[in-house]
């Protein structure tokens, strides 16, 4: 039996190759956590969230100048009653390259969401010039910079800050964990 070559893309996206939700990871030239259209980002702690989407995958771009030639990681992070989507933009230099960085290793980042509450404003914040600073770990399996591009899982702790009178619900801080 002969196979035309021509019909390869309809017998994979039938068999459902690819497939952001049930793929592998192998379908995936870098084999990335997230490979197809979709990301996932969970929320924990002060409030509990979850959505797969391509809102919540990464974006690569070049610096905002503070360092010349350097590449910042961004995302914008929908969660149900979040005022806007949580912001979080991650420095990583002038040559990034897949691997592990940090809050400890990064001097330039930072995490920010609000949420109005029946008394005032809960803000979600953690960076290098946050008080207190929170922190973040990033393993980056794969970069494309050119392409606007990357591959990993990222994790965040937030701390909730909020006025005395303002109730922001249980817990002091929130974990924001994303597969990109």
């Amino acid at each position: 039996m002969r196979i035309d070559l021509r019909c390869l893309p309809i017998l994979l996206a039938a068999c459902g190759g690819g497939d952001a939700a049930g793929g592998d990871a192998s379908t995936c030239p870098d084999a990335g956590p997230a490979c197809g259209s979709a990301c996932d980002a969970t929320f924990t702690g002060n409030f509990t969230d979850s959505s797969t989407a391509t809102a919540n995958c990464a974006t690569v771009m070049p610096g905002d100048g503070s360092q010349a030639g350097d590449t910042v990681l961004a995302f914008a992070l929908p969660g149900r009653g979040l005022d806007a989507p949580l912001m979080i933009t991650i420095d990583l230099g002038v040559a990034p390259v897949p691997g592990t960085y940090s809050s400890e290793t990064t001097s330039d980042w930072s995490a920010l969401a609000s949420r109005t509450a029946a008394a005032g404003e809960c803000i979600y914040s953690a960076g290098a010039a946050g008080v207190p600073t929170g922190s973040f770990t990033l393993s980056l399996t794969a970069i494309d910079p050119a392409g606007g591009t990357a591959h990993g899982e990222l994790a965040v702790v937030q701390y909730v800050q909020a006025q005395a009178t303002v109730d922001c619900g249980a817990g002091d801080n929130e974990a924001v964990d994303v597969r990109f």
